[in-house]
């Protein structure tokens, strides 16, 4: 398969998002909120009705509105009556996917429906795919060069573990960049890992595919944009520390706010972050709390980068042993 170039990445993000979000609407109950309330609801009225945040619901309210899925009058929002068969119905918050959308609105509601109950499950895949794929170009064109010891690491024999490694992009690119190299990446979720074990297959011994961490002394553990997804992120990055060689390095890098309760949804929107969990308020750590569940791994000094488009990576080495005592 031929790379996916950032431009490529940008397009098809932005697309997918466009679409995405109102099927998170649909999920959230913002749409059925909105029906109920004939005159129609400006963004906040719509949050407190549906007990989502803010800021996410009124990005939702102009993209509906964009797409003809909602009409806009002064400062309320409502659903024509020509949208309420297609978003009234509860399978469809279950069935919208990338690109179905797009054409819904312009024919009847029956066959829209049809049209997005095959989409079923795409939209998962895609987010998984581009997560994976923005993690990889992080490290590659910003944590590598940036981080020295980092650098090292990946350079020599490992053995390095991946924590989330999705369907195996990151394992497999870093397997091509040292040829020597020997990963150990884990996947809870069984469909993600069974393809990355697929794609993994080609290097043989020098990589495994496991639902759950196992054997010790990596010389580098990495959560490449997987923290957050773990049921307890501290949990995990805990755990996984404890796999490290003496002077081994855990680097955790993904999407984090700035500041508690601010979303940036519409970076969010365009660059993968998971919106369903923005509008329900969970899911978009900030750095403090990333630096706090690295913190709980009892690791050595933590250091922050700073990455682009609202990404950090937070880093903090295993205590190398000092000299023995003489007798």
């Amino acid at each position: 398969m031929d790379p996916v170039t950032r431009a490529e990445l940008v397009r098809d993000l932005a697309g997918f998002h466009r679409t995405r979000v109102l099927a998170l609407g649909a999920a959230a109950g913002l749409f059925r909120a909105l029906i109920r309330e004939k005159r129609g609801l400006n963004p906040d009225e719509l949050a407190d009705r549906a007990g989502t945040h803010r800021a996410p619901t009124r990005v939702f309210c102009l993209a509906a509105c964009a797409q003809g899925f909602l009409v806009r009058e002064g400062s309320r929002f409502r659903v024509p009556e020509s949208v309420v068969p297609l978003v009234a119905d509860r399978r469809t918050a279950d069935a919208l996917g990338p690109g179905a959308l797009a054409t819904a609105a312009a024919g009847p509601p029956e066959r829209a429906l049809a049209r997005l109950r095959r989409e079923a499950g795409r939209g998962a895949a895609l987010r998984e795919e581009a997560r994976a794929a923005l993690a990889a170009h992080r490290l590659e064109a910003e944590l590598i060069p940036r981080l020295p010891p980092l650098r090292e690491r990946l350079g020599g024999a490992g053995p390095v573990l991946v924590m989330g490694c999705g369907g195996g992009a990151l394992p497999a690119r870093l397997l091509e960049r040292a040829r020597a190299l020997r990963v150990a990446a884990v996947e809870e979720e069984g469909g993600p890992r069974r393809r990355a074990a697929a794609r993994l297959a080609e290097h043989g011994g020098r990589a495994r595919v496991e639902a759950a961490p196992s054997g010790e002394g990596y010389s580098a553990v990495l959560f490449p944009a997987s923290l957050a997804r773990f049921a307890s992120p501290a949990g995990a990055a805990a755990a996984a520390a404890r796999l490290l060689a003496p002077g081994g390095l855990l680097v955790a890098w993904g999407p984090a706010l700035p500041e508690p309760g601010t979303p940036d949804v519409l970076a969010a929107a365009l660059w993968g972050i998971e919106l369903d969990e923005a509008l329900e308020g969970r899911g978009l750590p900030t750095r403090s709390q990333l630096d706090e569940w690295i913190a709980g791994a009892e690791l050595g000094a933590r250091a922050v980068t700073e990455l682009s488009e609202g990404w950090a990576a937070i880093s903090a080495s295993s205590a190398t042993p000092g000299p023995r005592a003489r007798s």
